[in-house]
C-alpha cells in the first residue's frame, strides 16, 4: 500500500469533531426580585448528541429560560450562543433561521387554538421551508412510534390532556432538530409512553441532536436514570426534602463527571 492510500485510510478512520450546538459563558439569569429559577456564573458546553438534565421545582417557572435558550429573552449578564452564534448579535432574519433548527415542548399552552392538531404540526416547519411530504413522512413516523394512529385534525381543547402532551413531543421532534428543549415534558403522561419518550430522544441523540430537558414533577423523575451528559438542579434550598427521591437524583450522576455552578468538569 502507498503512503498516499495509507493517509487516507487513516484519515477516513478518524471520527470528526462533536460540533458544539448550545453554550452559555458567564450566565447571570433570573437575578430580579422574586425571580424562581436563577443562575450566576454559569458556563455550560452541549455537542451533537448530546442531553442535559435541568432539575427544577414544581413551582418555579421555567419558560423565560427555556426561551432565552431559544434567543427570544437575553440573560440579565453573559451571553448564550446557539451552533456557535451568540443570538444577541444575530440580525432577526437569522435568528429566524436558527430558531427553526430548534423543537421545543411547552411547559403549558403551547398551541393556537383556532387551527387543529394537524395543522399546527404543520405551520412552523412549512414556514421554514420544508415540503408537505417531508412533514407527512415525519409525522407517520411519530405516529407509527408512539402508537397513536392517524395524527388527528380536532382542535387542541378538544383533546385529552396526555394525547395532547404527545403531540407536543411529536412537534418539537420534527426536522429532526439540532436542539430540542423539553419543559416538563412528562405532565400528564402514562407509564408506557414516558418510557417510549425515553426511547424517541435516545433515538433523536443518535441523529445527533441535542436535548435539554427541564425536569420539574414526579413524572420526570425517569429523567434522573436516563444517560446524561450534564446535571444540573436549579431547585431552591429550601424547596428540597431530604426525604424526597427527587432530591437523590444527583445520585445517579457519575461521580466522575460532577457539575458545580453549571459547569461540565
Amino acid at each position: 500500500m502507498n503512503d498516499s492510500n495509507k493517509s487516507s485510510n487513516e484519515s477516513s478512520s478518524v471520527p470528526s469533531p462533536r460540533r458544539r450546538v448550545l453554550e452559555w459563558r458567564d450566565l447571570h439569569f433570573g437575578q430580579l426580585p422574586n425571580a424562581s429559577l436563577c443562575l450566576k456564573n454559569s458556563n455550560v458546553q452541549l455537542h451533537s448528541g448530546e442531553l442535559a438534565i435541568i432539575r427544577t421545582n414544581t413551582s418555579q417557572n421555567t419558560r423565560r429560560f427555556a426561551s432565552m435558550l431559544q434567543g427570544l429573552i437575553r440573560p440579565d449578564r453573559g451571553s448564550v450562543l446557539f451552533g456557535g452564534r451568540d443570538w444577541s448579535k444575530q440580525h432577526i432574519r437569522t435568528q429566524l433561521k436558527m430558531r427553526s433548527r430548534i423543537g421545543r415542548v411547552f411547559d403549558g399552552n403551547g398551541w393556537i387554538a383556532n387551527l387543529n392538531i394537524r395543522e399546527n404540526l404543520y405551520l412552523a416547519k412549512q414556514h421554514h421551508g420544508s415540503s408537505v411530504k417531508e412533514i407527512e413522512t415525519q409525522l407517520d413516523f411519530w405516529a407509527e412510534w408512539f402508537q397513536i394512529g392517524t395524527i388527528t385534525r380536532k382542535r387542541p381543547s378538544q383533546i385529552e390532556l396526555s394525547q395532547l402532551q404527545v403531540f407536543q413531543w411529536i412537534r418539537s421532534f420534527l426536522g429532526p432538530p439540532s436542539l430540542v428543549i423539553l419543559e416538563r415534558p412528562m405532565r400528564a403522561i402514562s407509564t408506557i409512553m414516558r418510557e417510549k419518550f425515553v426511547a424517541s430522544i435516545e433515538h433523536l441523540q443518535s441523529l445527533g441532536s441535542t436535548a435539554v430537558w427541564i425536569a420539574g414533577n414526579t413524572f420526570d423523575n425517569i429523567a434522573s436514570n436516563v444517560k446524561h451528559d450534564l446535571y444540573m438542579d436549579l431547585r431552591p434550598r429550601e424547596l428540597v426534602n431530604d426525604d424526597d427521591d427527587d432530591s437523590k437524583t444527583n445520585e445517579t450522576t457519575d461521580p466522575s463527571d460532577p457539575i458545580e455552578n453549571g459547569d461540565p468538569s
